[in-house]
Order: C-alpha cells, then sequence, then structure tokens
C-alpha cells in the first residue's frame, strides 16, 4: 500500500512539472452562446390538457410577443411536439433537431407533451442564444406562451406582463469604482500565487480541489471533460430564504472565499458583480455597487476565462425572480444548463413560478454531493444575524421541505458542442445515438413556422 501510494505521488509530482506550461494546461473549456433551460409542469389540473398540443403555439408566442414587447415577434419560435415523457430528465435527453440547433432564431421554445393521457406532463426546453436575449426574458415568454395556450382568449399575457420587477440603473460611484479595482488586484495577486500553491499541495500530500484558479487547472489538466452534476428540488415559495442560507452554507462547505458571482437582468442583457457573504447577495443596493459593468450580452469564447478566475473562488447565484400567471398548470421542476460551462463552475439556480420554488445547484460531482446531503440532512442552520453571536439557532429543513432530490447531469449532445469533448463513456452517461432509443418524439406539426409571419 505504502508503494502504491508513493507510486501515486511521484505521479503526482511528475504531472505538476508540466503544469507550469500554461500552453499546454489551458484546457478549462468555454460556455457556447447557448443557453438550456427547462421547465416542467404537471397538466392534471388543466381541463382542457388533451387540446393543449393541437393548439397554435405560433400563434401563442406571436401574442405573447406582442402583448409583452419583450421580443420582437420574429426572434422567437414555438413548436409543440408528443414525447414519450414530459419529464426533465427525458427531454433533456432530446436530439436537438436542425429547428432546435439553428442559429437564425435567437429564443427557441419546445413544449413537448407527454404522448400518454394518464401521464399529464409537459416539459418546456427554452433555448436562447445569450448574445441576443438573456434567460430570464426567454423564461418569462415562455411562460406568456403558456398563459396564451391555456387562455385562447388572449387576455392573460396583458394581465401578467407588468408583474415582474425591474432592476435598477447600475451606478457610476467612486465606492463602485474602488471595489471593481480591488477587485482586479486581488484576482492578479491570486492567479501569480496559483502555481506556488499547487506545488505546496502536491508537495505535503494535499488535495487539490477545483475551488482555486490552480484546482481548475488541474482539474481539466487531463483533458477531461466530465459533465457537470446537477439536482434539483421542488418546494414551496416561502422556503426562499432557508433555500439561500443552505446555499450559503454549502459555499463555505465547499471553500469558495470570494462569495457569490451574480447577474442582474436588464432584458434582454445582463450586468456581472460579485458580493462577499450572504447579506450583500440580499441586498439591492449591495448588488449595484458591486456590479462589474453595465448591461450587456454576457462575456463568450478567450474573454469568458477571465471570469473563470472569479468564479474559481465564487459560487454562482442565479435568481430567475419570481413570476406570477394565470395558467392552471402547476410548475413542478426547473433545470439551468449553460452548454459547456465547465463542470468546475459551481452554481446554485432558482425561480419562483405561482407560489412554488424550483432550485437546483450544479457543478463538479463530489462538490454537488456535498449539497445534495446538506439539503436532505438534519443539519442546522442560522440565520445571517444569528450566525454573528451564534445564538437562536433554528432547525433546518429537512428532504421533507426542499422536496425530492432529483439528479441529472450537464447536456452533452448540441451539435454546435461537441459531445465528443466530454467524457461521457467514462462517466458511464447515454450517448447521443443510444439517447433516441429511450426516449422518442413526434411533431404535432410537420413544419414548425416562425412566428410574427
Amino acid at each position: 500500500t505504502k508503494t502504491t501510494s508513493s507510486h501515486a505521488h511521484l505521479h503526482s509530482i511528475i504531472t505538476a512539472l508540466a503544469f507550469v506550461d500554461l500552453g499546454k494546461t489551458m484546457t478549462v473549456p468555454v460556455a457556447c452562446p447557448t443557453l438550456c433551460l427547462l421547465l416542467e409542469f404537471d397538466l392534471s389540473s388543466v381541463p382542457c390538457r388533451d387540446a393543449l398540443p393541437a393548439r397554435d403555439h405560433s400563434a401563442a408566442a406571436a401574442r405573447a410577443c406582442a402583448t409583452t414587447d419583450l421580443l420582437p415577434g420574429e426572434q422567437v419560435l414555438a413548436r409543440a411536439r408528443l414525447v414519450a415523457e414530459g419529464t426533465l430528465r427525458a427531454v433533456q435527453l432530446e436530439q436537438f433537431d436542425i429547428w432546435a440547433a439553428s442559429e437564425d432564431d435567437p429564443v427557441k421554445l419546445d413544449f413537448c407533451y407527454s404522448r400518454s393521457s394518464s401521464d399529464a406532463k409537459l416539459c418546456i426546453r427554452v433555448l436562447t442564444d445569450l448574445r441576443v436575449c438573456d434567460g430570464v426574458t426567454a423564461v418569462r415568454l415562455a411562460l406568456h406562451v403558456l398563459e396564451a395556450i391555456e387562455d385562447e382568449a388572449g387576455e392573460a399575457a396583458t394581465r401578467s406582463a407588468a408583474s415582474f420587477s425591474k432592476n435598477s440603473p447600475v451606478p457610476s460611484s467612486c465606492k463602485r469604482w474602488a471595489f471593481i479595482l480591488w477587485l482586479v488586484l486581488s484576482v492578479v495577486l491570486d492567479a501569480i500565487l496559483a502555481p506556488c500553491r499547487f506545488l505546496f499541495r502536491i508537495l505535503t500530500f494535499q488535495d487539490v480541489e477545483p475551488n482555486t484558479p490552480e484546482g481548475w487547472l488541474w482539474y481539466h489538466c487531463a483533458r477531461k471533460y466530465q459533465p457537470a452534476d446537477i439536482v434539483l428540488f421542488s418546494t414551496g415559495a416561502g422556503m426562499f430564504k432557508d433555500w439561500q442560507l443552505s446555499v450559503d452554507q454549502w459555499r463555505k462547505e465547499i471553500g469558495f472565499s470570494r462569495g457569490f458571482f451574480y447577474l442582474l437582468n436588464y432584458s434582454p442583457h445582463i450586468s456581472p458583480g460579485v458580493v462577499r457573504d450572504l447579506a450583500q447577495l440580499s441586498s439591492a443596493d449591495a448588488r449595484l455597487e458591486h456590479a462589474l459593468g453595465t448591461p450587456g450580452p454576457p462575456k463568450l469564447g478567450p474573454n469568458l476565462h477571465a471570469i473563470h478566475l472569479l468564479l474559481s473562488r465564487a459560487v454562482m447565484f442565479n435568481n430567475y425572480g419570481r413570476h406570477c400567471h394565470s395558467f392552471q398548470a402547476v410548475p413542478t421542476g426547473f433545470c439551468w444548463d449553460w452548454l459547456n460551462f465547465p463542470a468546475t463552475m459551481c452554481c446554485a439556480f432558482a425561480i419562483c413560478i405561482n407560489g412554488r420554488l424550483l432550485c437546483g445547484l450544479r457543478g463538479e460531482s463530489s462538490f454537488v454531493e456535498r449539497g445534495r446531503r446538506l439539503l436532505t440532512s438534519a443539519a442546522r442552520l442560522t440565520t445571517p444575524a444569528a450566525a454573528e453571536t451564534g445564538h437562536n439557532r433554528q432547525p433546518a429543513r429537512g428532504a421533507s421541505d426542499f422536496g425530492e432530490a432529483r439528479r441529472l447531469t450537464q447536456i452533452i449532445h448540441h451539435p454546435k458542442q461537441g459531445h465528443n469533448r466530454f467524457a461521457a463513456a467514462a462517466c458511464d452517461l447515454p450517448t447521443p445515438d443510444t439517447m433516441m432509443d429511450q426516449v422518442t418524439a413526434e411533431p404535432v406539426t410537420s413544419k414548425p413556422r416562425p412566428i410574427g409571419h
């Protein structure tokens, strides 16, 4: 056993020598422009559920665009299909056909209804090109379209269009610029010290976890593109504060010391920011003061490596907001997946729809497993104020409160992404060739029509 351990350590040291060759170790993948969002609904309470797949989804999308003014109608496509199962897992494994993979239309709303009438499920696969439209706007459109499909009179989208709050403009203050300067200097210093920290950990037999810049490079050094793990929960909207507390505890447990990376929504664009703790994340003023730039499309391509330096020590917190709509479909699940984003990027995401909190975690498998155990255990949580004093500890919410943990993995089969870049075989994941054997799809209409035409 000692000989095996010594050989393993010697191998680590030899591999570490190659770590200093940045030209060979900059293997961290960068995200695609496509964001894939999945929204799952139970249609059991919808009286007209059997008639929904046959309704004109393109016309409903055109009506939603016209009444909400979120996006021009010509930038959105919508279609309806019958699939074997309208669940998150089944629809996530669906192939990306020509319609879904096309870049001609920035937002595509793929309504996937369960073929069996006894399984009244709907999963909306929302595909948005982030160079044109952010995820929140695309989700809002999908929910308005669902309203319009249920309500053929077309009044529902108008009633709920003004219910979503807007962020204040990003201030141009000395305090904000001072924070940006401090953040840049800290990131540069962190990157400079990365090789020294890495060699020290290797020589002292310590693990190199993917929660530092060197940890990210070490994780991808062998050019393994293992997809991220995802775990999903569904509960009442009143649990949102508990969810935030749980995510903050998870962040501390996995060692992300910089705090939270977040996105301020300015539909159809975003403004990123970084805060050090949950108290700042919960403050609208603090989020504005810690914004890193004016609203615009997210960074893509090689520019994302600079964002990776921030995310290597910060958990991304993606809050899609509170949505109130008049449809009768009951939301049961939500999944966020920015295609090709490295598995080392840890993210917590959440959305509230009609009083239901749909949330989840994604990231490196061991980190996500720690989060799953935290959320489904009887660990004790504290409020931010109580954490300062150590008093008034409150009992944690267990699995019965956050709901059953549902496991997924990052999408690996989008044609623009290239599934061969990920170690699908090593992870025992299904390949695109076998996915269609598990989940088959039957279009309701033979040729989806662009809305507004």
